[in-house]
């Protein structure tokens, strides 16, 4: 079944006003300019083309105009397969074939339900007609193959370019004249006489035929396939082989999830944790059984306690998938104990947000540390995250990037970060001769990649009397003044109230971003020790010539 120019019908169903107004969708295909890619019979008389610039569009067009969102018409198809149920339980709106996606499609399998429902004719009709009482133009069509099926019913006059306009009739073919079913040699006529634009494959290969003289199927067909490989690719035969059945494509059959939601209402309201540690317990043992097939775990949950209109909400984020009912209950337990239970609560709900699959536990003789190393920071994690609240503990990810403040962002996902690679691995370092240097980094060079433990979220600007501490380090009594142009970080400098000389300083080490990001930012960064024993990480900003802490060590 298509349903052409689908995210305008969609869009007309769920606003039937948008029937009498001019409307179209306009998005930007690849790397192209923004441009009309669907539209209604209204658009269509004001002069509104799909494939027009959106800066084409004329300011007097009065209408309704929307951005294109493929995922909310994906979503939105899906909402339909629990109507096609009545027709046969095997529906999808993709095909094993993951090269080829139909959003605007839906299969249905209806060799073995066709016999209990009437005949083959009547199945589609009953299809046909289910849709258009809820206000949707279809093309239902039968192929003995998905491609045959596909082929049919994106048939003229009706395509992807044109505007359904809900009152179009449905393509008249040799098949649809037959009162009995169509046999294989009607389906084989029938597809050869069909334009190459309808055959299951790249739109960029089907304009390529149509340029080479190549306008129905039946022409394709009679070419030898031999030598399609070294103009179209591979992919041209594939598609060939599956409209005929030569090779093997299956509908990707869609279940609806399951709902994973439990509550208990209880007899007599208790506001006792004991009492509701039980009922709660009751109700992950429930979940954890229903996962248990499938090899899955709880990856978040919330539990709701309700006294009233008074809800108390638990919410329970974990890094692993996991099915141990202590631990959970362990995890909520924590919880608990930030809320307060003053009232008497009623009902208890449980409910599964996001499950996970649940990697096998391998028994070894001997404790894997590595795998021992991994419970544990993720018990961690799990830990303060239930102690402290999903929103106050964040896990970072690295990214590319010159600025320090810029090198992490906060992880949208949490996840268990992998460790840092050891020494041991790769290639072999040479043992260096021990050398009786101090302790104090002498090299600038070396020094100045050291970075602080501790990086502040923004830097802080320095107020210092206008003193220089001129690099490499040197006695601050000494009477001989450095030439100006040596390197130099401020003396002195106020922190939280208080005078911090400097006594020690590495650098400069020069940091800039991307030219690309806009603004550009160049800064000379230095390593400092004060006279007290702290270490801090400052910079002058090239374009202001201002000092800024921006760390420090620990």
């Amino acid at each position: 079944m298509w349903i052409p120019n689908w995210p305008i019908q969609r869009q007309q169903v769920a606003h039937p006003q948008l029937r009498e107004t001019p409307f179209f969708i306009f998005g930007r295909p690849g790397r192209q300019k923004r441009q009309v890619l669907f539209c209604n019979r209204l658009a269509l008389q004001q002069g509104i083309r799909v494939g027009t610039p959106l800066v084409e569009i004329p300011r007097s067009f009065q209408g309704e105009v929307q951005e294109h969102c493929p995922q909310e018409d994906q979503e939105a198809l899906l909402e339909l397969i629990p109507n096609c149920h009545q027709f046969s339980p095997l529906v999808g709106i993709q095909t094993s074939d993951k090269s080829r996606e139909n959003f605007d499609s839906l299969f249905l399998d209806v060799s073995r339900t066709s016999a209990v429902l009437g005949g083959l004719l009547q199945v589609l009709s009953s299809i046909r007609r289910h849709f258009s009482q809820q206000g949707y133009e279809t093309q239902v069509r039968y192929g003995q193959t998905i491609g045959q099926a596909w082929s049919l019913a994106h048939a003229p006059p009706l395509s992807h370019t044109q505007s359904a306009d809900l009152s179009s009739p449905n393509t008249t073919l040799p098949i649809d004249d037959t009162q009995q079913e169509p046999t294989a040699e009607d389906i084989g006529a029938a597809l050869e006489e069909l334009p190459i634009a309808c055959l299951p494959a790249e739109p960029e290969t089907c304009l390529l035929l149509a340029e080479l003289g190549v306008e129905t199927l039946g022409q394709l067909l009679m070419l030898p396939r031999a030598s399609l490989p070294s103009r179209f690719g591979n992919h041209l035969n594939r598609r060939i082989a599956q409209l005929l059945g030569q090779a093997d494509e299956r509908i990707l059959v869609h279940h609806p999830e399951q709902s994973l939601k439990w509550r208990h209402r209880l007899e007599y309201p208790s506001g006792d944790w004991d009492v509701l540690q039980t009922i709660v317990y009751l109700l992950l043992q429930q979940a954890v059984n229903t996962l248990a097939p499938r090899q899955q775990g709880i990856l978040s949950l919330v539990c709701r306690f309700r006294a009233g209109s008074q809800i108390i909400q638990l919410p329970l984020q974990l890094v692993e998938p996991t099915r141990d009912l202590d631990y959970l209950l362990q995890l909520l337990g924590i919880q608990i104990d930030r809320q307060q239970l003053n009232e008497m609560q009623e009902l208890v709900e449980l409910h599964i947000l996001v499950v996970g699959d649940q990697r096998p536990q391998q028994q070894w003789l001997f404790e894997d540390q590595k795998d021992t190393k991994r419970q544990q920071r993720a018990a961690l994690i799990e830990r303060l995250s239930a102690r402290l609240g999903p929103e106050s503990v964040q896990q970072l990810r690295h990214q590319s990037q010159a600025l320090p403040e810029r090198n992490f962002v906060p992880r949208k996902k949490m996840t268990l970060a992998k460790p840092l690679p050891t020494e041991g691995k790769g290639k072999r370092k040479r043992k260096s001769a021990p050398s009786n240097a101090p302790a104090t980094p002498t090299s600038p060079s070396a020094a100045s990649l050291e970075r602080p433990t501790r990086l502040y979220s923004r830097p802080k600007r320095m107020k210092w009397d206008g003193q220089k501490f001129y690099l490499p380090q040197r006695s601050l009594e000494s009477p001989n003044s450095p030439p100006t142009t040596s390197p130099w970080v401020p003396l002195t400098f106020q922190l939280a109230g208080s005078t911090l000389h400097v006594v020690y300083a590495v650098g400069p080490e020069r940091i800039e971003s991307q030219w690309w990001e806009g603004k550009w930012v160049r800064r000379d960064y230095f390593r400092i020790q004060t006279q007290t024993g702290q270490r801090f990480w400052i910079f002058r900003q090239a374009s202001s010539q201002q000092w800024y802490l921006h760390g420090d060590f620990a």
